[in-house]
């Protein structure tokens, strides 16, 4: 979320056009199975201030596609919040890889 000027600050409008060029690709190949994002999904283990908020914008991807992970850095686990690790939203794995993260993926 843009909250100083820089090159990758987005707004939220400024996202979702992001996403919106992305709609032919997520036509062809009926949608995607993982979402890596630095920020993360908006009221999924995102923080309450601004630099910290998440785009609604990933949570209409995570409806509207329901992809088996959705990877997200940005929050910190060390910032003294109770951040989850791991969590889930409908059927979508949701992943703070902060710092680093591994885990293991099998396509059916």
């Amino acid at each position: 979320m843009r909250y100083r000027p820089g090159e990758y600050q987005y707004t939220e409008w400024q996202m979702k056009n992001r996403v919106r060029r992305l709609w032919f690709q997520l036509l062809k190949h009926r949608g995607f199975d993982i979402l890596v994002t630095h920020a993360p999904a908006y009221q999924l283990n995102d923080g309450m201030d601004l630099p910290h908020q998440g785009f609604r914008v990933f949570r209409t991807l995570l409806e509207k596609y329901r992809p088996k992970f959705f990877l997200h850095g940005h929050v910190h686990m060390s910032y003294g919040r109770r951040h989850k690790r791991y969590d889930v939203y409908q059927e979508t794995q949701v992943i703070n890889a902060f710092e680093r993260c591994e885990i293991d993926y099998e396509n059916e």
